[in-house]
């Protein structure tokens, strides 16, 4: 028997994950099953294990119908997880039954449903994935070898999680000594040697390096002293063209303006002048008394509406939601919801508080979604009675 756990275990089978005791299970055929047989096998409450080599059910209450439940991992197909809003997560998947298994052998397949009422469905995914992934790598490799050695030896699968890449250079003792203690495989080819990196630069690397550096100064030095020479043939001819530009003295040219006929406004056209400048004045002082009215009139419409706005917010209703919701929570038609909550609350500060605690993590969103649920319907009549 397992320690603890209930069921006998395999020639070089190692446990991997265990599940909370709250987890049920579920066996049904597929909705595309048309033939006579039936099955059906329900458990409430339960803890369902993951070895490297199959996953088993135990349930909490053992029945003459029902015992437990046992499937190859290789046999466990299409699995993921749904996770609703409302409810616990659960895990779906399809098994093929074996022969001598308790399962009619007219259905292909079953359907398995484990709801993990206290958490744990990803967790139990991962690993399950991961497990299997590395089974039917070491399967496949058995496959490409000769007959006779085509059995899977369930003791070179790696089960651990690989190591993160450190980035560290092996040093040449470590590697002499990982290829003395590499057990050989019989008719395998012969693994060649890894040599190490060297830590030391090939000889006459510093002479090559120093010489190479100084061509690379010397034709930097020619490249600058070529651009110097053109540089200044360049200046020089700019300046003899200027000293050639500046002895044929050509004459500036300078162009002036025609004068303009300025009329002299006669003493008959003063009146008429007089005239249209008190016009305008008295257009200009008619155009700005209106504008100094516009901000007044703004100022006042602003005024109103921030008064409106306040007597708005006074007639504001209180909202009776939370209140009526609260109520419900504590009434008598959601207290199992509301002790399920308490407990699991309880629970979870507990796992937190005591430091030596290594189980599995726990969270109350299930059991505080159940409450919310029960109070929203039950507060939902109330207030639709109170807002007519």
């Amino acid at each position: 028997m397992g320690e603890g756990e209930g069921f006998v275990y395999l020639p070089n089978e190692r446990l991997i994950y265990t599940s909370p005791p709250r987890t049920s299970l579920s066996l049904q055929p597929l909705s595309s099953y048309k033939g006579k047989d039936t099955l059906s096998v329900q458990s409430n409450a339960g803890c369902i294990y993951l070895t490297n080599q199959r996953i088993v059910y135990l349930p909490a209450q053992k029945t003459k119908d029902f015992q437990s439940f046992s499937a190859p991992l290789l046999n466990v197909l299409d699995s993921h997880v749904s996770a609703p809003f409302f409810g616990p997560n659960v895990w779906t998947s399809l098994v093929q039954p074996v022969s001598g298994g308790g399962i009619p052998s007219s259905l292909p397949a079953v359907q398995l449903k484990v709801t993990f009422k206290e958490g744990g469905a990803f967790d139990f995914h991962t690993n399950f994935e991961r497990i299997k992934e590395r089974l039917q790598q070491a399967v496949e490799n058995t496959q490409e070898a000769p007959r006779g050695q085509r059995s899977v030896d369930l003791t070179a699968v790696h089960l651990d999680e690989l190591p993160a890449y450190d980035g560290r250079r092996t040093s040449p003792d470590e590697i002499s000594s990982f290829t003395e203690t590499r057990p050989e495989s019989h008719g395998a080819p012969p693994v060649p040697p890894i040599e190490a990196e060297p830590l030391e630069p090939p000889p006459g690397y510093e002479e090559v390096q120093q010489q190479s550096i100084a061509e690379l100064d010397e034709s930097m030095r020619r490249f600058i002293n070529s651009i110097d020479r053109s540089a200044r043939f360049t200046m020089g001819f700019s300046e003899l063209f200027s000293d050639v530009m500046s002895s044929l003295g050509f004459a500036e040219v300078q162009a002036e303006a025609p004068a303009e006929d300025v009329d002299t406004p006669s003493t008959q056209d003063e009146p008429e002048a007089e005239e249209k400048s008190a016009e305008e004045s008295t257009e200009e002082s008619a155009e700005e008394t209106p504008a100094e009215e516009e901000p007044e009139q703004e100022e006042e419409a602003e005024e109103e509406e921030e008064e409106e706005e306040e007597e708005e917010e006074e007639e504001e209703v209180e909202d009776i939601k939370p209140k009526l919701e609260e109520e419900c929570a504590n009434s008598s038609q959601c207290a199992p919801y509301k002790h399920h909550y308490d407990e699991c609350v309880e629970r979870v500060t507990q796992q937190q508080e005591d430091e030596d605690y290594k189980g599995p993590k726990e969270d109350c969103v299930e059991e505080f979604f159940h409450l919310a649920h029960c109070a929203t319907q039950c507060a939902a009549p109330k207030l639709w009675k109170a807002l007519k």
